[in-house]
């Protein structure tokens, strides 16, 4: 298993357009298909790390600004960052959820 941001959650497979999830916590499992379009609105609120501290990210141009603060496209983490089939505030994505242990 492939570790992610989040400690709970698991990838299981991944392919270029697809990722299969596993959460250890409850047993969810579920797949994603699409591809992040990097537009950001999911990291609108978010507080990442940058060389002073902690820094809630504001509004895409703030994105724009920290990831030539930090150097960096992926100012959220180096991992995959899990979503789950409640998100629907961003990139246009598919999900199929299994049963638990499916």
């Amino acid at each position: 298993m492939i570790p992610t941001a989040d400690p709970d959650v698991f990838i299981e497979a991944r392919t270029l357009g697809y990722v299969r999830y596993w959460r250890k916590v409850d047993g969810r499992r579920w797949e994603v298909w699409g591809r992040c379009d990097r537009r950001g609105d999911c990291l609108i609120g978010v507080a990442v790390q940058a060389p002073d501290g902690l820094v809630v990210v504001r509004d895409r141009a703030h994105i724009d600004g920290l990831k030539r603060l930090l150097g960096k496209e992926r100012i959220d983490s180096d991992l995959d960052v899990p979503v789950t089939p409640e998100f629907t505030s961003c990139c246009p994505f598919t999900y199929r959820e299994f049963g638990r242990g499916d």
